[in-house]
């Protein structure tokens, strides 16, 4: 089957809650659908139901088993192939998105793993996606990759913030995926954590 016809429509999640975020990108992102490759319905719906199972950020706390738990979920969706990762992030949004905010955090901590997100940039090139862009601004900087950060011999990443106590608005989790994909690319990780050999880099 053509991948493109099990693609679902965007749906952008409306969330409940009250947040400060920072302002979207004004221009928008489009990756063809050509780039994705073989795809298999039964590796998407892995992804999907693991995400599913997956603890949120709300009931992650650094350093505990269920932060551990989010994070191993991240760790095998990202050993996918990124056309699959795609088509079942459009799978999760549309279809296994139960409305409530916490759901759509799985998503923000993966797309800061997924893709090679920086520790810190200037500021004054802050970009955002709604209600989870909380990160501190420290001396004219801020952390892209906030609530996530590297160990100590920088071999992998774990969770170190919890989120935000109230949110507000709603949360572009395929716009984002878009953007760093586009801006970013994939990360590489030392020893081949993360990415699998199936994962394609981003064009």
């Amino acid at each position: 089957m053509d991948a493109r016809l099990i693609l679902l429509p965007i749906v952008f999640l409306a969330l409940a809650g009250c947040a400060q975020g920072s302002q979207q990108p004004a221009f928008k992102i489009q990756i063809p659908d050509s780039d994705v490759s073989v795809t298999s319905e039964e590796d998407i719906r892995a992804i999907v139901d693991r995400l599913n199972q997956a603890p949120t950020w709300a009931d992650a706390r650094p350093g505990s088993a269920r932060s551990r738990r989010l994070m191993d979920a991240v760790k095998f969706v990202t050993a996918h192939d990124i056309g699959q990762i795609r088509i079942a992030l459009n799978r999760y949004v549309a279809t296994e998105y139960t409305g409530t905010d916490t759901c759509s955090s799985r998503i923000f901590i993966l797309n800061r793993y997924l893709f090679a997100v920086p520790e810190t940039e200037d500021a004054r090139n802050r970009w955002g996606f709604g209600i989870w862009d909380v990160a501190p601004i420290v001396d004219d900087t801020w952390s892209p990759l906030w609530p996530l950060a590297w160990n100590a011999d920088r071999t992998d990443l774990a969770i170190v913030a919890g989120p935000p106590i109230q949110i507000d608005g709603e949360y572009l989790a395929r716009a984002e995926f878009d953007f760093l994909r586009k801006k970013y690319g994939l990360r590489k990780f030392p020893g081949g954590i993360g990415q699998g050999t199936t994962t394609q880099q981003a064009k």
